[in-house]
């Protein structure tokens, strides 16, 4: 009888002293600060379009922020956690023809490493002359 108590002892004890499940790992930050090329992908008018980008990253802990441009002159900032799955931020601006700005901010999500940096925008609101381009995506490689 003594065994039977030690051994049910032995296995309620940790269940009911908070032993159940240990608690979800916390995700690896990845080191992504610094100067970054790559390209910026998107669809305008039927067609797939790919521009030269550049990216700085300011990187505190797991918070990543940082300007971006585009070889043909858009450009803005994007935020992220520096993870290696990422949800974030993007502010995008542009000169038209006309002299007009136009700028926008959607979602971004993507995948870091310490040598390549990828997302994809979310929809952009369009409005009045500001017509946004589609499937919009972003490679960086340092």
């Amino acid at each position: 009888m003594t065994r039977t108590i030690i051994v049910c002892i032995a296995l309620i004890a940790p269940a009911a002293c908070g032993g159940g499940s240990p608690a979800s790992p916390t995700p690896t930050t990845v080191d992504v600060a610094g100067a970054w090329t790559g390209t910026w992908t998107f669809s305008a008018a039927g067609a797939a379009i790919t521009d030269t980008a550049t990216l700085t990253v300011n990187q505190n802990g797991a918070s990543a922020a940082g300007p971006w441009s585009a070889g043909s002159g858009p450009g803005g900032q994007v935020t992220f956690t520096a993870t290696p799955t990422f949800s974030g931020t993007i502010s995008v601006s542009q000169i038209l023809l006309s002299g007009q700005v136009c700028s926008a901010s959607t979602s971004v999500t993507g995948t870091a490493s310490t040598t390549r940096v990828a997302f994809t925008l979310g929809t952009l609101p369009t409005a009045g002359l500001c017509q946004w381009a589609t499937n919009q995506q972003f490679v960086f490689t340092r």
